[in-house]
């Protein structure tokens, strides 16, 4: 018997899905396909005035949150003309980056952050934040967030008495407000034994629509005694436990198909 036998997984990402279902269906599985999250990229005209700001030198330090949006800021800086510009500033700034991926971005450039987080999530990047005796009280931040807040490095920074500016360089829209019940629903009535979390937006948009619903409680219950909560990686997790999520099953190695296989793994204990 197959460790997935016969369970119910829901998807809940929008990429790579043929392949998380193939690998959920050798587990003996049965994939459901619940989209929960779109991006949509800003306009460009509005990323160039960050540039711009950055390029201006704002700001004593910047905090880059995702290599995507890092990326995002040097494609507008390139069609610009202003790439080279921008890599010497960052060259001369004092970064702190969060994750590998921001980080990979920085190494091709040749910049390496003076801080990083410690464990791949917000929360390692403040404790590796509030040992730096270079981030001082009143500083200046240029802050890249990804679509979503970012509560513990906001109350850090503001605890720090720092002047911070978010820059936005894409947004997540809403998931279809049919797939999003649709998902809710079928958590309340456990007709589904998983939901797998891609990225933090699918989280909070299935816990605002609860909360719209007046349905947090039975969810929290749910996903505490009949319905598994399985991330990608630590920063998924860790925004599904700052919804009161408990049990959060998530691998060490960031990526989707190892996350099947910790499931797997979970179900054969």
């Amino acid at each position: 018997m197959k460790k997935l036998e016969n369970k119910r997984v829901v998807i809940a990402g929008t990429r790579k899905t043929d392949e998380i279902s193939k690998i959920i269906i050798n587990q003996g599985g049965i994939p459901l396909l619940r989209p929960s999250q779109g991006t949509t990229r800003l306009d460009d005209t509005n990323i160039e005035g960050e540039i711009s700001k950055l390029l201006a030198g704002s700001y004593d330090w910047l905090i880059f949150t995702t290599g995507i949006g890092l990326t995002i800021l040097l494609e507008t800086a390139e069609n610009m003309q202003k790439k080279d510009e921008f890599i010497s500033k960052l060259k001369e700034s004092k970064i702190a980056a969060r994750g590998y991926k921001t980080v990979n971005v920085l190494k091709t450039l040749g910049v390496t952050p003076i801080v990083r987080d410690d464990d791949g999530s917000t929360a390692g990047l403040v404790r590796s934040l509030s040992t730096c005796e270079k981030f001082v009280k009143g500083t200046s931040v240029a802050l890249q967030l990804h679509g979503d807040p970012a509560p513990l490095l906001i109350k850090f920074l503001e605890e720090n008495e720092a002047t911070f500016h978010e820059i936005l360089p894409y947004i997540h829209t809403p998931p279809s407000e049919d797939v999003i019940e649709l998902l809710l629903s079928e958590i309340i009535d456990g007709s589904i034994d998983a939901v797998s979390f891609t990225s933090t937006p699918q989280v909070r948009f299935l816990f605002a629509h609860a909360e719209k619903k007046g349905q947090t409680t039975i969810l929290l219950n749910q996903f505490e005694n009949s319905v598994v909560a399985l991330a990608v990686g630590k920063v998924t997790a860790q925004a599904l436990k700052e919804q009161g999520v408990n049990r959060v099953i998530f691998p060490e190695t960031e990526r989707m198909g190892s996350a099947i296989i910790c499931l797997a793994d979970y179900y054969s204990k």
